[in-house]
């Protein structure tokens, strides 16, 4: 994308910076960069640290203390893009933070969601296997092979059986 920037004190961008006269800005959006960039292209007019170099140079233009005041200016707002810096580490970090304690609590959840489901399925494995015991010793004392048993489960198919604990007999509902 090129640009027609207007702003005298405007020397170069890249994607997250500008470099202007005496300092580098820092943009954490592109949003942020495009709105800067479209005062550059205005002329700096609406631009803070243009307006303060622009009345510098308004100021002190024939006074030997322009160079000094002129790094004033720089060196101010140097330590604002130096303390904006910081401050967004400091999110940063503490966002890395929140986001590592999310995901350890996550991982402790779904570790103990790990656990009570084994453990369930081992106490279903270890009912299956009783009744499997409790089926082979029936058909063992009846007598009774794969193919009665298939026929029994299909004669019983559409019926609700219970157990009658007064009687101790299992009957048809």
């Amino acid at each position: 994308m090129s640009y027609y920037i207007k702003c005298p004190f405007f020397m170069a961008h890249k994607e997250n910076t500008i470099t202007c006269e005496g300092c580098m800005h820092f943009f954490d959006t592109k949003k942020k960069h495009r709105k800067q960039i479209e005062k550059c292209e205005e002329g700096g007019t609406e631009c803070r640290y243009a307006k303060k170099l622009f009345e510098c140079y308004e100021i002190y233009q024939d006074s030997p203390d322009l160079e000094l005041r002129l790094h004033e200016v720089y060196s101010d707002e140097m330590r604002n893009q130096i303390s904006t810096l910081v401050w967004r580490l400091a999110r940063e970090k503490n966002n890395q933070k929140k986001l590592k304690e999310n995901y350890e609590r996550a991982l402790e959840i779904k570790t103990k969601d790990i656990n009570r489901l084994t453990r369930q399925l081992m106490l279903d494995r270890k009912k299956v296997a009783i009744n499997e015991k409790t089926i082979l010793a029936l058909m063992h004392e009846n007598n009774l092979s794969m193919a009665n048993i298939s026929e029994l489960v299909d004669k019983y198919r559409d019926s609700e059986l219970i157990f009658d604990a007064k009687s101790g007999k299992v009957e048809k509902k």
